[in-house]
């Protein structure tokens, strides 16, 4: 290790239990060592505005073409928290069409809802991801973790399908640490303890639990839609699953 100080990122994989790990982080080290902002631009302003060198953990949906504004001021210790790209998807939807259903996009001249509830959700969400080409937003509903682990949540370019999926792939075997939503709790404990082996874990909180607010059903139809716009996510799914199993470090 350098003469940077070491600092600890959780990148924060939309729907994932990145929230509830981020708060229990805080009330397990402080609001003055973990910094939670959900947003890139966000962690950007807090940086310019008040610092970040009295911190040493942030979590932040960041991606891996933005670590590189960290990696000059410190040395960086890098986890995420995966989870099966079809219920994070379905959790995603629910998540908007309760928070945010009135939320108008804008593509061009052209307005597009973010929620039209005078459609079927199998229906409104086949609309959002055919859409997500188009509409940065919808885009976190397809392959969001190969994108937002090899170069960025919204901008995809300079990859192709393939390359990004490689990429995400080798952006986990570099990982401090790689937990799943499935494990939530334990993770979050061994997540704790490669912080400080010392510290003791607070009560892992639940927040943003969407199968618990909704009436939507995920039933055989839209798993099917949902797996057909995140292929590149479920092989990059299935293969943290295995390598997890060969591999001390998730």
């Amino acid at each position: 290790m350098g003469d940077k100080p070491l600092m600890h990122v959780l990148m924060h994989i939309p729907k994932t239990g990145g929230a509830s790990v981020a708060s229990g982080l805080e009330k397990t080290f402080g609001s003055n060592v973990a910094l939670r902002r959900d947003w890139f631009d966000q962690l950007i302003f807090f940086s310019k505005t008040k610092g970040l060198h009295q911190y040493k953990i942030i979590t932040c949906h960041i991606s891996s073409r933005e670590l590189a504004y960290l990696a000059d001021d410190f040395e960086l210790s890098v986890s995420t928290i995966l989870r099966s790209p079809i219920d994070r998807v379905f959790s995603n939807y629910c998540f908007w069409r309760r928070n945010t259903p009135d939320t108008i996009m804008e593509i061009g001249n052209r307005k597009v809802p973010l929620i039209n509830k005078s459609l079927s959700w199998h229906d409104d969400l086949y609309r959002l991801l055919t859409l997500s080409r188009d509409v940065w937003k919808f885009r976190e509903l397809s392959n969001v973790m190969t994108w937002q682990l090899s170069t960025s949540i919204y901008e995809r370019n300079g990859r192709t399908a393939s390359q990004a999926l490689a990429q995400a792939k080798s952006t986990l075997k570099k990982m401090r640490f790689v937990g799943f939503q499935k494990t939530l709790e334990n993770d979050y404990k061994k997540l704790v303890s490669l912080i400080d082996a010392d510290a003791s874990p607070s009560e892992l909180p639940t927040i943003n639990m969407t199968k618990t607010r909704t009436d939507l059903v995920l039933d055989d139809a839209g798993r099917s839609l949902i797996a057909e716009f995140n292929l590149l996510d479920q092989e990059l799914y299935e293969w943290a699953c295995d390598f997890r199993k060969t591999t001390s470090l998730m």
